[in-house]
């Protein structure tokens, strides 16, 4: 039942947003460069900077063909930063910064075509993607009337 409308991406989100793999080793994309985990640095250092709120991990995912209808075709990564704290509500009223943080990734990560901020122990997330446009944008959340658990969503939409 579950497997209709939990994807590979969203349900490693929610796994590891309940329970820290501190220790597990995580996969990561091989061609991360310097300049590359520097925007992942300053996106760390900019969301703890906001008031009453703190990145408690960020981490790779591997973008499944079955997490999407659409998936791109190269840039088959995610970027995840999982918060918390009331500041999150902040953060999530701020499309434009996370908007942002998450160009800043996909520019300067060659693997990256997705960033998610997803606030810790829940399934609340935002998520902005690169579009075949080339440009970066916030993907539409889809809830339970946008047919919740009877497809897969499409490359620009995200299960909410």
């Amino acid at each position: 039942m579950f497997s209709k409308w939990i994807t590979p991406l969203t349900l490693t989100f929610l796994v590891t947003s309940f329970i820290s793999p501190v220790n597990a080793k995580q996969e990561v994309p091989s061609d991360i460069t310097d300049v590359c985990k520097d925007s992942i640095s300053e996106g760390r250092r900019r969301l703890n900077d906001i008031r009453n709120m703190s990145v408690v991990e960020d981490y790779w995912i591997r973008i499944q063909s079955t997490d999407y209808t659409n998936v791109p075709s190269s840039n088959l990564w995610s970027y995840i930063y999982v918060i918390q704290g009331k500041g999150v509500r902040d953060l999530f009223f701020s499309p434009v910064f996370m908007k942002s943080i998450s160009t800043d990734i996909i520019e300067q990560c060659q693997s990256a075509s997705l960033v998610r901020f997803g606030l810790y122990a829940s399934g609340v997330n935002e998520v902005y993607g690169l579009m075949p446009s080339g440009e970066v944008r916030q993907f539409r959340c889809l809830d339970s009337s946008s047919g919740w658990g009877t497809r897969t969503p499409n490359w620009g939409e995200n299960w909410c």
